[in-house]
C-alpha cells in the first residue's frame, strides 16, 4: 500500500524497501555505547544513590567468608562459644543488611531505567511529530511504532540491569580477588588461570546476537506494519474487495517465520560457552578443594583459609560470568539503540526559525507567488502557481484527482513547505511565523 505521491520508504528514507533488513553495515560499538551511557548521566542524583547501593552491596558480600575463617580457624579450635556466637550473628547482620541493601538497589535501579525510558519516549514522540507530512508518508506507520514501543521497551532491562551490573560486577571482582590473593597468593592465582580462555568467545557471541538483534527487530517493525496496513478497516476492505487475503497471508507468515527463526537463534547461539563457563564455575570449588587440601596436608595452608576461598570463589566466577554476559548483552543491545537514535538524528524539514514572528489577529489575505512544489524530485505538483485571494472572498479550487487541490491547502498550512516561491498570509510569509500561531490562525 504505497502513498501515490512519494512512494515507501523506511527511516528517513534511507533504503528503499526491496532491501533486506540486515543489508546496512555493522557500526562501531564505541560512538553508539558511549552515546547510550550519556543518557544515564541526566539523573545524577539517582544515579550516584544506585551506584553507592551496588557498591555498599559488593563490599557487605565479602564479611561471610572472612567470618566462617574465623569461625573454623580460631572460635571452634578454642572451644570459644561466646566468640562462636558473636561471628554467627555477625554473619546474620550481615546476611540480613545486604538483603535490604538489595531490596533498595532494586528501587534505584528501577528508577533509573524507567526515567530513561521516560525521557526516551518523550524526545522520540515530540520529535516524531515535528516531522513533516513528507516523513510520514515515506515511512510505514508501523514502524514508527515499532520503535517508540517495542525498541524503547526492549532496552528497559539494559538500563535497569545491565550497566549497574557492569559497576557492581566490577566491584565485586576486584574486592573478592584482593580478598582471595590476601588470604593465599597462590590458591587464588591458581582458581583463576583458566579465566582468560573465556574472553575471546565472548565478545564473538556478543557481535552475533548484536546482529540478531537488529534484524530480529526490523522484522518485527515489517510484521506490525504489515498487520496495520491489513488488519485495520480500511486495509481488510482492499484486502477483501480485491482477493488478496490469500497473498497476504502468505506475506505474514513468511515475515513471522523469520521472526521465530531469529529468535530461536539468538536463544541458541552461545549456549556452549555458557555451558562451558557454568562447568567452570561448578569444578571451580573442587579444584580449590584439591588443591588446598594437599596445601592442608602439607601444613602450607590453614583448613579456614581453604573454606573461605571456596567460599569466595561463586563471588568471582559469578561477577566474571556476568561480566562475560553483559558484554553480549551490552553489543546486541546497541542495535536497538542504534534504531532509536535513527529517529532521534533525523532532520525535521518543517523547521521553525529562530527569530520566527507570532502571527495574531489575521485579516485572512492569501497569496501563492509563483509557487512550485514536488512531493519527490523531478515530478513537479505545482509549477509557477499565483494566486491571490482577498479577505472575506470565497474561491473555489477545482480539478481532477492529482491536480494539486489538496496540496495547496497543505502548503497554506505548512504540513510541507514550498520548493519554489511564497506562500504568505497578510504579506508575511509562512515560513517567517511560528507554527504554533500558524496552526491556531488556520484553525
Amino acid at each position: 500500500m504505497n502513498d501515490s505521491r512519494g512512494g515507501r520508504r523506511d527511516v528517513g528514507g534511507s533504503r528503499s524497501r526491496g532491501e533486506g533488513p540486515d543489508s546496512r553495515p555493522q557500526r562501531p560499538a564505541w560512538p553508539t555505547f558511549k552515546r547510550a551511557v550519556g543518557l544515564l548521566g541526566q539523573h545524577k542524583p539517582a544515579l550516584i544513590a544506585y551506584l553507592g547501593a551496588i557498591t555498599v552491596v559488593s563490599l557487605v558480600g565479602l564479611a561471610p567468608p572472612l567470618l566462617i575463617r574465623g569461625i573454623i580457624d580460631n572460635a571452634i579450635p578454642s572451644d570459644d562459644g561466646g566468640q562462636l556466637n558473636l561471628l554467627v550473628l555477625a554473619m546474620l547482620v550481615f546476611v540480613l543488611a545486604g538483603a535490604l541493601l538489595g531490596v533498595l538497589q532494586s528501587f534505584l535501579s528501577n528508577l533509573v531505567a524507567q526515567s530513561v525510558m521516560f525521557d526516551l519516549r518523550r524526545r522520540l514522540y515530540n520529535h516524531i511529530s515535528g516531522m513533516s507530512m513528507r516523513w510520514f508518508t515515506s515511512n510505514r506507520a508501523g514502524d514508527v511504532l515499532s520503535r517508540v514501543s517495542n525498541d524503547v521497551g526492549a532496552i528497559q532491562n539494559v538500563m535497569s540491569e545491565t550497566f549497574g551490573s557492569l559497576l557492581g560486577n566490577l566491584i565485586t571482582l576486584v574486592s573478592t580477588l584482593a580478598l582471595m590473593l590476601f588470604l593465599d597468593w597462590r590458591l587464588a592465582l591458581f582458581s583463576v588461570a583458566f579465566l582468560p580462555l573465556f574472553l575471546l568467545p565472548a565478545r564473538r557471541v556478543g557481535n552475533l546476537q548484536r546482529s540478531l538483534q537488529r534484524q530480529t527487530q526490523e522484522h518485527m517493525a515489517t510484521m506490525n506494519s504489515h498487520m496495520q496496513e491489513t488488519l485495520s478497516v480500511d486495509g481488510a476492505l482492499l484486502v477483501k474487495t480485491f482477493g488478496r487475503r490469500t497473498d497476504e497471508e502468505s506475506r505474514f507468515e513468511k515475515t513471522a517465520s523469520e521472526v521465530r527463526n531469529l529468535t530461536i537463534r539468538r536463544a541458541m547461539i552461545g549456549r556452549w560457552f555458557w555451558m562451558a563457563i557454568g562447568l567452570f564455575g561448578s569444578i571451580g570449588p573442587a579444584v580449590v578443594y584439591w588443591y588446598g587440601g594437599h596445601r592442608i596436608i602439607g601444613g602450607d595452608a590453614s583448613l579456614g583459609t581453604v573454606v573461605a576461598l571456596a567460599a569466595l570463589l561463586p563471588r568471582l566466577f559469578g561477577p566474571i560470568s556476568s561480566l562475560l554476559n553483559l558484554n553480549v548483552n551490552v553489543l546486541s543491545s546497541l542495535a536497538l539503540f542504534e534504531r532509536i537514535f535513527d529517529y532521534l538524528d533525523l532532520d525535521q524539514e518543517i523547521k521553525e526559525k529562530p527569530d520566527a514572528a507570532e502571527l495574531h489577529n489575521a485579516k485572512g489575505h492569501v497569496e501563492f507567488r509563483d509557487v512550485d512544489f514536488a512531493y519527490t524530485s523531478g515530478q513537479d505538483v505545482l509549477r509557477h502557481v499565483s494566486v491571490e485571494i482577498h479577505p472575506g472572498q470565497f474561491v473555489a479550487l477545482v480539478g481532477a484527482t492529482g491536480a494539486g487541490k489538496t496540496t495547496f491547502v497543505n502548503l497554506l498550512v505548512r504540513l510541507y513547505d514550498v520548493t519554489g516561491g511564497h506562500v504568505l498570509i497578510d504579506r508575511t510569509d509562512v515560513r517567517e511565523v511560528t507554527l504554533e500561531s500558524l496552526a491556531q490562525t488556520i484553525g
